[in-house]
């Protein structure tokens, strides 16, 4: 047996409004760090907190104040894209007005297995985002697509940063750059920098 530190001596805040990005080569922490802060995993030593308080019931912290998007959408696929949101939010007319507001090209009726990765994604934003909660986590969400539908989808994510914690684990440091409020560097588990580009 051998044990594995994956991270060492973190201190973190974060604060609604900004968005964050976590960068550094494969294996640096990002993930880690990102599903500690979803309350995916436990931390073997030190809290984390929410607004100044220890989160006491993790199942219900994450049903009420996290979301969730995934590099590979986790969405259901053989479903239309109001289905894929009506679970949040059933009003049809609701729905095609923010599809519009964010400039999705799909309809409601479509399904989702003829959507393209970049709508996937989008689609996958949109539903995070109907579930109001305070804090947006995404896991290299532009990993699989080529850098002009990256920067659309990080332009989306940027209109839903306002009352909102966002962070981004990303390989794709002109990303951060671009539309990052701040951008913390891992190697090896521990921060070794962090930067505010604006």
């Amino acid at each position: 047996d051998f044990n594995v530190t994956a991270l060492n001596d973190i201190n973190l805040n974060f604060e609604s409004g900004k968005i964050y990005f976590l960068c550094g080569p494969s294996g640096s922490g990002k993930s880690t760090l990102l599903s500690l802060i979803g309350c995916l995993d436990e931390p073997t030593n030190g809290q984390i907190l929410f607004n100044e308080q220890t989160i006491s019931n993790k199942c219900d912290f994450i049903n009420k104040n996290i979301s969730f998007v995934f590099q590979d959408f986790n969405l259901f696929e053989n479903m239309t894209v109001y289905e894929n949101l009506c679970m949040y939010e059933n009003d049809k007319n609701i729905l095609k007005e923010m599809l519009n507001k964010f400039e999705c090209q799909f309809s409601l009726n479509a399904n989702v297995n003829y959507l393209s990765g970049g709508e996937r994604q989008r689609l996958a934003i949109l539903r995070s985002y109907l579930k109001d909660s305070d804090i947006l986590l995404l896991d290299e969400p532009t990993g699989n697509l080529d850098k002009e539908i990256s920067y659309e989808i990080l332009k989306l994510i940027k209109k839903l940063q306002e009352n909102k914690i966002i962070i981004v684990v990303t390989h794709d440091e002109s990303l951060a750059n671009f539309y990052g409020d701040e951008i913390i560097y891992l190697s090896k588990g521990e921060i070794i920098k962090t930067t505010s580009p604006k």
